[in-house]
Formats: structure tokens, sequence, C-alpha cells
């Protein structure tokens, strides 16, 4: 019998839970349908799905079938031995994609669900995170049955989208075999001699990832479904598996009891009750009694003596696994490539204490590994990370419904990393009474996204082997935190290039100790730079608001951005912060009248905007912070002497060769130290400091540095500063700085002014008013100039009051008793030290006015020049890209 993982994936809404239930009810597993907006699907069978109307947690669920009880010829040839499948239902709203991804190390295959409407940003997530796990997929394109769903156009859009490996497999015609052929040399040989292209040829390039096959159908009509599970069960090879035992721990989770489970897949070999697991070596973690193994169908289970290769199963008795750890043969799972992006604190009052609600949020990081708990000792504060609002309500339902506590969080703010663009040598020593180590680490930028690779590059013969390893493996125990805002460190390059042991008094703890502190100290003589997290997006619009999307990318600071015209459409795609581009999906909507279409997908970490702000705001001290000292230990007369970071260097008892000028010009080595072995007695030369240092001091001494620059580090001091280079110019007298022009426009005026409006206004006061907000709002998107619209709200008879619009221009009504003249005068008299303005108008007298007042003086004929202008302008770029 033919054994299968299979995990179905979707973007939110695309019908994924309805299709699992599909799938179920084909096979037999269930004996009716649940629908998820019934409250009765088989798999969200929690309160908070159910009322949610999501799934928020993976489930399992059993199919078996075989030839004789089971005869669809759709799903089970007659020769075939039948299959026992295990389906894994995973969360679909975006905010859950660590929940997701987590189930990955563990699939044989998995369905990507595609609505009619098409791809969407999260299934392009999804198809990047199916290609990092090189996991093979089929492709079912669901809600066929919705009118509009249009067959040739998804096609199209799935093979530019998703690749040209997607492959109708609805259709066995001479084209299907010649297109499946054509993804391997082999097979096209073999093709047009005439030989048959197999159903093994077919699931070896399935396997392979060379070909997706895809279905359409609908699983609420239950029509494609069979199709799709038989293809499964008929191309997907058997995995192989094994001898020795192997298993990879996907999940952990409580049951009602509050028993701990840990679900894994048995990768290799078999695991029984009353087996003995061993974990991987790391501090406190000892062998563990297996006491059941439950093999999950939704809410319900089955226990059983025995697990073999290919089992998922629930283990209870393990309090130390965790999620993606390996077993037995089995590594440890790389780092998720999906991360949150925000950062809250949490807001509990009595009668939950501290220790009680940092417990309570324990348990959940257990489950799910991405909350990254973080508690400060000396605040109180609980820190936890999420991926978006959904996941934010959702906790505190949790925390409320399962522990019976009443918690909030503060707004979030997005999770920082940071880096270092400098390379550098980072210097650790460890040297209490009868102990000793010296580590030397260069630490260099690394490409964006690599994260940390920690390497040796010592020989043997000047480091025992044991000594590096522990030193490596000292470096990959702990998440190392930067020194600008205590942010996680990403994107380095570590490597172990010089050391010191000694042969009585060096132990483990000592290399870990000097690793820890060389690291640190590395850090501190870096320069280094502040990351943030960035979207991927794409923007699909109207061409009428092309101009205002093309000037909003300034100020969400977006990055390669590219555009392009298709008929009436225009298109934008790009990358930009997660900070500036969380809320612009509303303003889409909004500015387009919902017809604009903006989809994002995670990119990863890139410099800061918006750095200077906020460190400006932080309160970080990375000397301040004892758990990450950069400090280090040295002997002196018979005593452990703490040396601060910014001495090290002078005193260190050895050199990594070929690296002395990351060293700086320091005179020679410390002499020995009482329990190393280099020297005797650690006194070193003072540096020299060159005439220029001392001019640069007296510089700093009388004026200070910019405000714009920040922490930088050198070995003789901590300096606020950034600019390696400062110059004259950085301390010259600051320059006026220029006013910021300001467009004003007498709305009714212009409106009597311009025919069509004057057209529209006979009709409706307010479709008059709203046209010329648009005109103004695309010709602002262009020019970005700031606009001021003001409307005598009194006189506008038949006008809704207050008229309002989320626009990114301002629009004033008057008061009662005022005209748009006399908040006009009284506008540029009171701000006119502020703006350079231009007055909209052909009110001579008002015209006059504001000319008294030092504003420039425009009419309403000029102005309407000026907007045809800037629109043939804008016509022209939109030509200039077809």
């Amino acid at each position: 019998m033919k054994k299968l993982v299979i995990g179905i994936l979707a973007h939110v809404d695309a019908g994924k839970t309805t299709l699992s239930e599909a799938l179920l009810y084909a096979a037999g597993a269930i004996k009716s349908l649940g629908r998820v907006d019934h409250g009765d699907a088989f798999l969200d069978d929690r309160e908070l799905e159910k009322s949610r109307g999501i799934t928020i947690f993976s489930k399992e669920a059993l199919l078996e079938f075989d030839g004789e009880d089971f005869c669809d010829a759709k799903i089970l040839g007659q020769d075939s031995d039948g299959a026992r499948i295990l389906l894994v239902d995973t969360p679909g709203h975006v905010d859950f994609s660590a929940e997701m991804e987590r189930t990955l190390c563990i699939l044989d295959a998995c369905i990507l669900v595609v609505s009619s409407e098409g791809v969407q940003g999260h299934t392009l997530t999804l198809a990047s995170l199916l290609r990092r796990y090189h996991i093979p997929t089929f492709i079912f394109v669901n809600k066929m049955d919705l009118p509009g769903a249009d067959r040739h156009m998804l096609s199209s859009q799935m093979k530019k989208m998703l690749g040209s490996e997607c492959v109708d497999f609805d259709v066995r015609d001479e084209g299907f075999y010649e297109s499946i052929a054509g993804t391997d040399e082999e097979l096209i040989e073999k093709f047009f001699e005439g030989e048959e292209i197999t159903d093994g040829d077919i699931g070896r390039l399935i396997a392979e990832r060379r070909i997706f096959p895809v279905f359409y159908g609908s699983a609420l009509k239950n029509t494609g479904v069979s199709e799709l599970l038989g293809a499964i069960v008929k191309y997907m090879p058997q995995p192989l598996y094994a001898a020795e035992f192997g298993a990879k721990v996907y999940k952990i989770t409580h049951d009602e009891k509050g028993t701990r489970l840990a679900f894994m897949k048995i990768t290799g070999g078999s695991l029984r009750v009353k087996d003995r697991v061993e974990h991987p070596p790391r501090p406190g973690t000892e062998p563990e009694k297996v006491d059941q193994l439950r093999v999950y169908s939704g809410s319900k289970f089955t226990c059983v003596d025995e697990a073999v290769a290919g089992d998922v199963v629930a283990v209870t008795g393990l309090k130390h696994t965790y999620a993606g750890e390996g077993l037995g043969t089995l590594a440890e799972s790389e780092a998720p490539a999906l991360a949150p992006v925000f950062t809250y604190r949490v807001e509990y009052n009595p009668p939950l204490d501290v220790n009680h609600a940092l417990k309570i949020f324990r348990t959940l990081e257990e489950e799910d590994p991405s909350l990254h708990v973080s508690f400060n000792e000396t605040l109180g504060e609980i820190h936890v990370q999420l991926m978006g609002k959904i996941q934010l309500e959702i906790l505190k339902d949790i925390v409320r419904d399962r522990f019976g506590a009443e918690v909030d969080f503060e707004k979030g703010n997005v999770v920082y990393k940071e880096t270092i663009k400098n390379t550098v040598i980072g210097i650790g020593h460890y040297e209490p009474l009868r102990h000793y180590a010296e580590v030397h680490l260069l630490i260099e930028p690394a490409p964006r996204g690599s994260g940390i690779q920690i390497s040796s590059a010592m020989s043997t013969d000047d480091m025992e082997i044991q000594y590096q390893k522990q030193v490596v493996s000292s470096l990959e125990e702990r998440v190392h935190v930067g020194v600008l805002t205590g942010a996680s460190l990403t994107d380095v390059r570590i490597t172990l290039v010089a050391g010191r042991s000694h042969l009585k008094h060096t132990e483990g703890g000592d290399m870990r100790e000097a690793a820890w502190r060389a690291l640190r100290h590395g850090l501190m003589r870096a320069e280094s730079v502040l990351l943030e997290p960035y979207l991927e997006f794409r923007l699909e619009l109207p061409m009428e608001d092309y101009g205002r999307a093309l000037n909003d990318m300034s100020r969400l600071f977006a990055v390669n951005v590219d555009s392009q015209v298709e008929g009436e459409k225009a298109f934008l795609t790009g990358r930009a912060p997660v900070l500036t581009l969380s809320d612009y999906q509303d303003e889409v909507k909004i500015y387009s009248s919902g017809r604009g279409i903006l989809t994002t997908e995670f990119f990863g970490y890139d410099t800061c905007h918006n750095a200077e702000e906020v460190l400006a705001k932080t309160s970080y001290e990375p000397e301040a912070d004892l758990e990450n000292s950069p400090d280090s230990v040295f002997c002196s007369h018979g005593a452990a002497v703490l040396v601060p970071w910014n001495e090290v260097v002078a005193r260190a008892h050895t050199r990594a060769e070929g690296y002395g000028h990351l060293y700086g010009a320091l005179g020679t080595l410390a002499e020995t130290s009482e329990s190393g072995s280099a020297g005797n007695g650690g006194a070193s030369k003072k540096k020299e400091v060159s005439e220029a240092d001392e001019l640069d001091e007296i510089f700093r001494r009388t004026y200070g540095v910019s405000k714009r620059e920040r922490y930088r580090f050198t070995d003789s001091a901590r300096e606020v500063i950034t600019n390696p280079n400062p110059s004259l110019k950085d301390y010259a007298p600051k320059q006026p700085k220029p006013l910021e022009e300001i467009l004003i426009i007498d709305g009714y005026n212009v409106i009597h002014a311009w025919d069509e409006l004057k057209e529209l206004l006979k009709s409706s006061c307010d479709a008059a008013i709203g046209r010329l907000v648009d005109i103004m709002v695309n010709y602002h998107g262009y020019t970005g100039k700031k606009l001021l619209i003001v409307f005598d709200a009194y006189r506008m008879k038949g006008a809704a009051t207050p008229f309002k619009r989320d626009d990114p221009i301002s629009v004033v009504f008057t008061n009662e008793g005022e005209t748009a003249d006399m908040y006009i005068e009284k506008f540029a008299h009171d701000r006119g030290s502020k703006y350079r303005m231009t007055v909209a108008t052909s009110d001579s007298l008002e015209q006059l006015h504001v000319f008294s007042q030092g504003a420039v003086r425009m009419s309403a004929v000029e102005l309407l020049n000026e907007v045809e202008r800037v629109n043939k302008q804008i016509q022209e770029h939109i030509d200039a890209l077809s």
C-alpha cells in the first residue's frame, strides 16, 4: 500500500478547507460534506476557527482505501493495492504563515489551491516556499463554477507567474504528452520515436518538480476532486526511507487535558512505545521515554504500539522536543523563511502577575516558536513577535479561553535586525584564576538574507580541534544581538582565525565565554547598519490613478520600482519597507474607488529607511548589556580584572597572521599573563595619537557632532558618529530652509470657470466638487505639490454637508458666514512665512488681497492650462512605457 503525506496550501478564501472536506468525502473518510460557513467542517473543529471562519491551526486527517473496498477508477486503478494518505490542512491567512511553514518539512507532496480569481500575492509566497523545500506540487484551480471564471486566462497567468511547469492534466490529447515530454531530454527523444510516455515517467517528473499537474474544478460542487486525488495516488512515487531511526518534529501542542504532544514524521526505522528517544547534544537534555503514540484524524486519535517510516504520530512523554528538531539520523531544520515583522509588549493587569503571564507565553512559544517571547527582567516586560493584527486578536482569545487570563498588547513596532558594513577582528579573552581562553574572530559583512555563517580557518597545529568545535558550537547556540538597538544580528560571516588555550587551565566553558565576548567586541569596533523588513509589491490600478501612485513611491520609500501599461491598466512593481507599506492597501482602495489591487510578498531585510529616527528613540546602551558583554577578563597579580573592550586589542596574547591591518598600529603584543601561555605580565603600549587625531578631537569638543551621525566605535573610544570621514561641511552654519510650495484653489470660483465642471454643477453640486477634487488629486500625484481647495459651504446649495473624502490633498468647507475669499486671505496672512503660496482664482479683488501677502496669483483659466499640461506629460510617460 502506498503511503503519502500530502499538504494543502492556499491564500486565504481560496477554498482550501472546502477542498479538504471534498477530498475526505471522495475517499470515504467522512459521510457528508461540512462547510466552513456552517461551522461543521471536519478539520476546522476548534471554536475559534468556527467563529472566525478561518483555519488557524494545522490539522491532520487520514484517508485510507484499497482496491477491494474502494473501486472508483478515478482514484484507484483496477490493479492498485490501495493507498494511505495523511492529509495536512494548513492555515491560509498570511498572519498564520509560520504555522503553515512548519508542516512543509514532513510533506511528500502538496496541493496548491488557486482561486478562479487568479494568482494572488500570497500564492507567490507559497510557490517560493515549495521551491525552497523542493516539494512536488499539484495545483487545483477552485471555484470554476463562479461567473467569469476564465480557464484560458488562468492557464496563461499561472504559466507566467508560477512557471512553465504548470501542465493541464484535464486534457489528455497529443499536445498533453508532447508538453510532458518537452521537459526532459530522454522523454522528448522517446516521444518522437513513438514510444509511450508511462505513468512512471510522469511520476518521476512530478517528484523532481519538472512539472506541476493542474486540475480545474469546484470543491463546493465536488467537481474535479476525484480526478485530483486519483492523480496523486497514481503518479506520486512511494518515498524511500532509511533502515536506521530518524524523525522530524514539526509541531508541539497540548490536548484538552494539558498533555504535551510532539507531532513528528518517522523518516527511517521505527519508534515503539517505551522506547527512549535521544535528543541532539545540548545542555540539560537527557534521553526521554515514549509514553504513547497517537495517530490523529481531525480531533480524534487512535493509539498504536509502533510507528514505522512514513507514519506521522503525536508522541507523549517527551518534554524537551521542539518544532524543527531532528531525531536519530535527521538534522535540525533550517531557520524558517517566514518570520514575524512586528513586536508587541504584553499588557496585563492583576490578578495576572508577571510570572504567571510569562509562563503562559512560554507555553504558547513551545507551540509557536515564531512568537520569540522575550522578557526584560529589569522592567518586568514581556515582548512577543507577531505577523499582524489578526494573529494578535487570536492570541488574546487563546490566552482568555485556554488560560482564563486577559491580556492586551501595546501598539506594535517592526522587528529590526542589525548587520555590519566593514570587516573587523573581534577578540575575546577569558582568564579568571585557573581558567584560560582567547579567541580571535574575523567578522565580515555577508549578502542580504544569508543569515549568520560560522566556521573555523585555524589549523589543528594552532588550536586543538575540540576547542575549535567548542567555539563554533558556542556561537551557534545563542541569538546574538547588535550594538545599535539590541536587535538580532544577521548577514555576517564569522570565522575563527586565531586563539590560544592552556594545557592545564582551559575548559570548554572558557572557550564559550571567550567566543561570545570576541563577537561582541568585534561588533563594537565595526560600523553597524540597522535593517528593517521589506515587502515586494505589485500594484494594479486604472490609468487615471497612475500619476498618484507613481508619486506615492517616494513617500513609501519604494526601491527597484518598475512600471508598465497594458490597455487601460497600469502596473507598478518594486519593494518597500513594511512600515510604510502596511496601510497603503486602504489608501489604494480609496483613491482608486476600489479598483486598485495591491499584492505583497515578504522580501526580507534591507537597510532601514529611517535609521536615524529609530536610533534617536532607542534607549539601548551596548556597554550596559551585561548578558552580551564586549569586555574581556584578564588575570593580573593573581586576580581577575575586567578590561574594557576598547583596551582589549592592546592586551591580547596573540595575533591572526595575515590580518594585521585589522588590529591597528598597536605596537608589540602584550606580555605573558599569569596563567596564560605567552609573555609575563600583560603590559601594553599606549596607542599613538596623530596630530590629525588631536585636531579632530579639539574640533569635536568645540563644535560637537552632527545630529544625523550615530554610533561608530573605535579602539580608543565609543564615538557617536557614523560618517567615517567628517568634513567641515557637516559643521557649516545651517542655510535657511526653503519654503514649502502650496497651491490654494478657490473651489467655487474654479467650478464656475471650467466648462466641464459648470455642466456637472447643473445636475449635482456633489458631482462637480468630486470631479474637481479627482482632477487635482491626479495633478498632485504627478507633481507632488501640496494642495488646498476651499469651498463656500453655505453657497453650495444641494451639496451634502460636510462633504467627506480621504484624499491626499486638503479640502476645506468654510463655516457659516465665512466666504472662501475670507478664509484664503486669513490663511495667507497667518502662514505667509511658512509657505510659498500660489492662489488660483478669477476673483480680481481676492487676487489683489493675496498679492499683498506675498502670494503668487493664478487665474482659473491658467490653472486649467496647467492641469492640461501635466495631464499631457502623464500621457507621454504612459506612451513611453507602452
